[in-house]
């Protein structure tokens, strides 16, 4: 892998976030292929990505999950236009996509006309279920213990976010491998998303406290992620989703 081309996922709407049945997004079928309208919202990285994974709707009917497909859409084509959406911590991570009359190739149809509910929850697994769940919190932790801020009453509260983050690392390796199998562990990856999170809002709150403690370093690091965690509890997924998934998987 050379890195010489980059992605975006195309998923999320204005009106279909976490509720990704709803979008309404359209791909219509034309004699070369297919015509896109639509727009997509919270897309990262869009602004320098190459190519967008576009989730459209191909077919209309009583099923929501039916009828919906993904293509792949080169950003720099006609009709696509990316729009910045400013963090409130100035950063541009985010973007609005729109999609006006934007010709696609029909052998840029991915997987099969109809399946992209499918395909899509087992991409979803990749985000829900990596590492990004137990390194987000890293950094802050790391500069506390290099701070030398603690006192030997918050060596419990220590260890149990070291434990929480431990498991997780132990479920992200789990996911990984079954996705490497070819296996669709859509119920542990929507777990590790939900688990991720509480640890994020944990650490903060373990942090918080040491504020008064006066270090430079773990002050900017706490406040980046606060502003950080609206938006992490969000992307990929909110919490009642999550746990409506693995609800759905144990029945």
């Amino acid at each position: 892998a050379r890195a010489e081309i980059s992605f975006a996922l195309g998923m999320s709407e204005p009106d279909a976030g976490s509720d990704l049945a709803a979008v309404r997004t359209t791909a219509t079928r034309t004699d070369e292929g297919w015509v896109i309208n639509g727009r997509k919202i919270w897309t990262s990285g869009a602004h320098f990505a190459d190519y967008l994974y576009v989730l459209a709707r191909t077919s209309k009917g009583e099923d929501r999950h039916a009828g919906l497909s993904e293509f792949v859409v080169d950003t720099s084509a006609p009709g696509v236009h990316v729009q910045p959406i400013i963090g409130m911590d100035g950063g541009h991570h985010f973007n609005e996509v729109v999609f006006d009359e934007v010709h696609v190739p029909d052998r840029w149809l991915i997987g099969t006309e109809g399946h992209g509910w499918q395909q899509v929850i087992s991409q979803l697994a990749f985000e829900r279920g990596g590492p990004e769940r137990f390194l987000s919190m890293y950094p802050l932790l790391g500069a506390v213990l290099d701070a030398d801020v603690l006192e030997d009453t918050d060596r419990a509260a220590l260890r149990v976010l070291t434990a929480q983050l431990t498991v997780l690392r132990s479920l992200a390796r789990d996911i990984a491998a079954a996705l490497d199998a070819g296996r669709s562990p859509v119920a542990e990856a929507a777990t590790s998303k939900y688990l991720g999170n509480r640890l994020e809002l944990a650490t903060l709150d373990f942090v918080r406290p040491l504020l008064a403690r006066r270090d430079g370093r773990v002050r900017a690091l706490f406040d980046a992620a606060v502003l950080a965690s609206p938006k992490s509890g969000l992307r990929g997924g909110a919490a009642p989703v999550m746990l409506s998934i693995v609800t759905k998987e144990m029945q």
